[in-house]
């Protein structure tokens, strides 16, 4: 998976960002996330696509904070979700 992350700032000007976290309601996160970097601008790795046959859905949710020249920061997050299959 490849997120896409825009850090904007009208005053000092932006000065990148790094990723703080990738987690996972479900399971072990070991297996489910793999190939993130965390404290680093990245923004590729692998997240397991199946789901725990019991719950209501996988959801990852990563997060990314954002600076600016004069030392601000912010933070965001995405969410990527394995819903259940619609089987009968």
């Amino acid at each position: 998976m490849t997120t896409t992350v825009t850090v904007t700032d009208n005053g000092s000007g932006a000065n990148g960002f790094v990723l703080l976290s990738v987690t996972s309601n479900e399971g072990d996160p070991t297996s489910a996330i793999q190939g993130w970097d965390i404290g680093t601008p990245d923004t590729s790795g692998l997240l397991r696509a199946e789901r725990s046959g019991n719950g209501s859905g996988r959801v990852y949710t990563l997060t990314y904070e954002g600076r600016d020249l004069a030392g601000n920061t912010a933070t965001c997050t995405t969410t990527v979700s394995v819903l259940h299959d619609q089987r009968p």
